[in-house]
């Protein structure tokens, strides 16, 4: 881009000789009448854009016009010689617009014809009213198109009217001979020691694990531990475990398992099954038995159980261990149940 040079020509012979100099008549400069027009001109561009575009585009014309207009509309001060303006822009042809008349702002006329402004005066006049309407804020309509606007560029915001905790989703139920929990984890501890063999307490008491396990849902997890004077942990699986997704291919292969893999003989300890049940941190623990457990039971579940886990007890066909397994569910915010 080339730059432009502007060339200011003061030459005596161009100004008329019957005139007096501008500082003789105290002539003002001639930039003055030019301000004034422009000043006209952009009333009634001004107007017609605040009618016709939206505010926003208005605001930003008028700014950049007022900022242009900054350069033109400077004060000017004449000397009594004529003014030519030669402007060049690279190597275009040059372009010379002499000024050889000066007027004061008092006059109405020049060289004897008189100064009229009324066609300027008549183009504002014929400009369509403004509307008030448009030129007022509401900061309740502007606010809420412009968060609008907002919204849709951002992809949108939803809305709700309650107030969650947790990861979303609602506990399940869990129900074992009777007794009714809440949980999306679970872990079984059943008793298979000697006793159960009698009466068919073993064939029953597999027959309820199958029918808890049938109503669980896929969105909650499970384990079982069985024991007798140790643990027998499902699919063997001693050491560091992992509640199971309780889908129904993990479902079948539990009954086949229990079915070809269990029988009833040995004592009764349940502890070492309980602290492997705590370890894996559910949400419920079932602990069944049909006899006296150990005393000491109730201190250890009290001692190992920071997390708080709820505890249901079973006394099944049997009342022998029946305080304790009470008392037990009682520490840990569990039901006690006797199923005779």
């Amino acid at each position: 881009m080339h730059q432009a040079d502007t060339v200011w020509d003061e030459r005596e012979d161009d100004y008329p000789q019957d005139l007096p100099g501008p500082l003789e008549a105290g002539v003002p400069s001639l930039s003055r009448i030019w301000k004034r027009r422009i000043q006209l001109l952009l009333i009634a561009l001004m107007g017609w854009i605040a009618q016709n575009l939206g505010w926003g585009v208005s605001l930003a014309i008028h700014a950049a016009v007022a900022f242009i207009l900054g350069f033109f509309i400077v004060p000017t001060t004449l000397g009594s010689s004529a003014i030519s303006l030669e402007t060049r822009i690279g190597n275009e042809e040059e372009v010379r617009v002499e000024l050889t008349d000066t007027i004061d702002s008092d006059q109405t006329s020049i060289g004897g014809a008189p100064l009229d402004l009324t066609p300027v005066i008549q183009e504002v006049g014929t400009t369509e009213p403004i509307n008030s309407k448009l030129l007022e804020f509401n900061p309740d309509i502007q606010s809420t198109s412009m968060v609008n606007a907002i919204d849709r560029a951002a992809g949108g915001s939803g809305k709700g009217t309650g107030v969650g905790v947790g990861d979303g989703i609602g506990m399940g139920k869990v129900e074992f001979f009777g007794t009714k929990g809440s949980g999306n984890s679970v872990v079984y501890v059943v008793d298979i020691s000697g006793s159960m063999a009698s009466n068919g307490r073993f064939h029953t008491a597999i027959d309820e694990i199958l029918r808890s396990l049938d109503k669980l849902t896929k969105l909650q997890r499970f384990y079982i531990i069985f024991y007798n004077h140790g643990e027998i942990p499902l699919f063997e699986g001693y050491g560091k475990t992992k509640l199971l997704v309780a889908n129904p291919a993990t479902k079948t292969r539990t009954r086949r398992w229990i079915k070809d893999s269990l029988g009833p003989g040995g004592g009764t300890n349940p502890i070492p099954a309980l602290e492997h049940a705590l370890r894996m941190r559910p949400d419920l623990i079932y602990l069944m038995t049909d006899g006296e457990i150990p005393p000491e039971t109730r201190d250890f579940i009290i001692e190992r159980n920071k997390k708080k886990i709820v505890v249901h007890t079973i006394a099944f066909q049997s009342a022998d261990g029946r305080l304790i397994l009470k008392n037990i569910a009682e520490d840990n915010g569990g039901t006690f149940r006797f199923v005779p």
